[in-house]
């Protein structure tokens, strides 16, 4: 059996790993395993952010990272999401603490998949993150040949922006705050106000509703509060890019 393909997209600043992440989610679907490889700020953590928004509709949507809780929980326009940070995780054996079988009836994002062992999928889709200058960051891709192969054509370019030459529909670029790009729902201007100020744009997502806060697992199988031990953005080192 031949060894999967992989694809290198060169990600030339944050808005560009979100709009990566926002174009997989438009494509994953339940029972796939989405595997985050790379050093601490490498990309992980943002790329999961920006997946989860797309994913629930919500551009705003709070995704503090599970690096203490070990999973966290979203029902998503797609699906159950199972996040996942490994750091901590003892062994392969404590997964079965966290859901790992119902999860992978969902989709699955995991960080540090190196832990998983024996219960690593084979047919996961292993985005492997390397660090570049600044904000800068690399991204191959592994597996998923025939989905990814049209993402890898959209590649974003220094803006988070495709080339002209992509398709016309793609799911909304997200900006470093996390706000989508101002726009009416039929991708038109929106029209001025009567007394000559802009009305404001309409939301990206119409009639989507904010999903509820999100469930955390810890370890000994208990739920928890979405309360994020981190920085306010979830981030391990302050870097936007984690």
């Amino acid at each position: 059996m031949s060894a999967p393909s992989s694809r290198t997209v060169a990600l030339a600043d944050l808005s560009a790993t979100e709009a990566l992440a926002a174009r997989l989610a438009g494509l994953a679907k339940p029972g796939d395993s989405i595997l985050l490889e790379g050093d601490l700020g490498a990309g992980k953590t943002a790329f999961a952010r920006a997946f989860l928004r797309a994913a629930s509709g919500d551009p705003v949507l709070e995704v503090p990272s599970p690096t203490f809780t070990l999973v966290q929980t979203y029902e998503t326009k797609i699906g159950p999401v199972f996040h996942y940070d490994l750091w901590r995780l003892d062994g392969s054996d404590s997964l079965a603490e966290l859901d790992w079988d119902d999860a992978r009836d969902g989709i699955v994002l995991v960080e540090w998949p190196d832990r998983l062992g024996p219960l690593r999928p084979a047919d996961a889709l292993v985005i492997a993150f390397r660090l570049g200058e600044g904000e800068a960051r690399e991204a191959t891709l592994t597996g998923w040949a025939e989905r990814v192969g049209p993402v890898v054509a959209m590649s974003p370019g220094p803006s988070g922006r495709p080339s002209p030459s992509s398709p016309s529909w793609q799911p909304p670029a997200l900006s470093p705050s996390g706000q989508s790009a101002p726009s009416s729902p039929l991708g038109r201007s929106a029209p001025p106000s009567p007394l000559g100020r802009s009305a404001p744009p309409s939301p990206s997502w119409p009639g989507v509703s904010r999903p509820s806060t999100p469930r955390r697992r810890s370890a000994d199988g208990r739920d928890t509060p979405g309360h994020d031990d981190k920085d306010e953005a979830g981030h391990a080192d302050g870097h936007p890019n984690t």
